[in-house]
């Protein structure tokens, strides 16, 4: 019995993942502009930076409770990241909505 490897060819080939790659991109571009960073600077600072922040400078049970949430994000099962995320885009369509400019 004689096995016949093909090693040297590739499981998933160029062809198939620029296409995905190229939707890909073309999903996330709208979220790759300096307002959405700092939106998701300001709605990371709601959803985490607070719990960091009271972590240095807190005492007694505020530190305590600072750091049981830090703890409490470092779980498998929560979902602090979509939420983030979700935030951030509400922050951003609030601060950096486009208003239409009316004619006198």
């Amino acid at each position: 019995m004689q096995v016949i490897s093909n090693f040297n060819q590739p499981i998933i080939k160029q062809e198939h993942i620029k296409p995905v790659l190229k939707d890909l991109y073309n999903a996330i571009k709208p979220y790759l502009t300096w307002s959405m960073f700092i939106s998701f600077g300001i709605a990371w600072f709601i959803t985490n930076g607070w719990c960091y922040l009271l972590i240095i400078i807190g005492k007694g049970w505020v530190r305590a409770f600072a750091l049981a949430y830090a703890g409490f994000l470092y779980l498998p099962f929560t979902i602090e990241k979509p939420i983030t995320i979700w935030i951030a885009t509400r922050i951003q369509k609030l601060l950096f909505i486009r208003r239409k400019k009316k004619n006198d």
